[in-house]
């Protein structure tokens, strides 16, 4: 979008996802879809802020009707640590639904995830 301000992002130290952490990774990104059973998380590299947040930047696509799959889309989400240990993820960006790829792209970049 012309002239939008972008968010200020710091790079994030290197991060190893849990299994439960990728799950609701997943299951956010999935989201995003119109048929979320249909969609998969492709790549994904995390880090942590320095206030604590998981951030997580990736690609993901979804089985078409038809049976190809959608070509990849990039992402970038982040996980609020809860008391119950599995972060509360929200997903940020999704190239083609509210930002750009060279939005998503350079967003990943700040945080030092590509």
């Amino acid at each position: 979008m012309p002239g939008a301000v972008r968010e200020k992002l710091k790079p994030a130290q290197s991060y190893g996802l849990t299994v439960e952490e990728r799950a609701a990774l997943e299951n956010v990104v999935r989201q995003a879809y119109t048929v979320p059973e249909a969609a998969q998380i492709l790549t994904v590299t995390a880090g942590r802020t320095a206030t604590g947040s998981i951030v997580a930047c990736g690609t993901a696509n979804a089985r078409r009707s038809d049976g190809t799959m959608s070509e990849a889309r990039l992402f970038r989400a982040e996980g609020v640590p809860t008391a119950w240990g599995v972060p509360d993820f929200q997903l940020k960006q999704m190239a083609a639904a509210n930002a750009s790829s060279i939005e998503v792209y350079a967003a990943c970049r700040d945080l030092g995830l590509v």
